[in-house]
């Protein structure tokens, strides 16, 4: 989104409901599953990747649509902290615990087509990417240092792993191409 975009949503009739959205997953750190739950469980993980998914994109939106709409650009004001701190813990959660892990290393071969836990993470992973790339530009500018180099470094990580190992499976069904241009528009 561009500046002008963002400020178009804060005026949108919408954005209130985004906002009271943003606001809930604001106030919230587990998105309902148990404590005693792994988050990288393969019944579990992905119910996680998909609130998370869900939460990054709604906050961050809410984020750049507040700083260029309300406080003219300004990531300085008060109001953003808290939206900004949830899209970063977001990310690094996701970091440490999304989708890559799901997808390589639930305990099985890749090769294993029946495998519920590389499929699930395997087809998390796709859909939870193209929505990621947009909401992580939308903060990236304002996170520490810090913090957008652990991000940066996890996704030129997650990039290395799809470029460089592709399973059978992903060939012999023609996914291996998804594959690849996910990890074209990473790198």
């Amino acid at each position: 989104m561009t500046p002008e975009e963002g400020a178009q949503l804060y005026q949108a009739p919408e954005f209130a409901t985004i906002k009271a959205e943003a606001d809930d997953y604001v106030a919230v750190s587990d998105f309902g599953l148990p404590a005693s739950v792994p988050r990288r469980s393969i019944n579990h993980g992905h119910q996680f990747i998909e609130e998370s998914a869900r939460a990054i994109e709604i906050v961050s939106a809410t984020y750049f649509a507040l700083k260029h709409g309300a406080h003219g650009g300004d990531a300085n004001a008060p109001e953003l902290a808290p939206y900004l701190n949830k899209a970063s813990e977001l990310w690094r959660d996701i970091a440490h615990w999304g989708p890559v892990y799901l997808w390589t290393e639930s305990g099985s071969s890749n090769l294993d087509s029946e495998n519920r836990g590389w499929r699930e993470g395997d087809i998390a992973l796709r859909s939870w990417l193209p929505g990621a790339f947009v909401s992580y530009d939308a903060i990236r500018d304002d996170l520490s240092a810090a913090d957008s180099a652990e991000i940066d470094t996890w996704l030129s990580d997650l990039q290395d792993t799809m470029w460089n190992s592709p399973p059978l499976y992903d060939v012999n069904h023609n996914r291996g191409s998804c594959r690849f241009a996910i990890a074209h528009v990473l790198a």
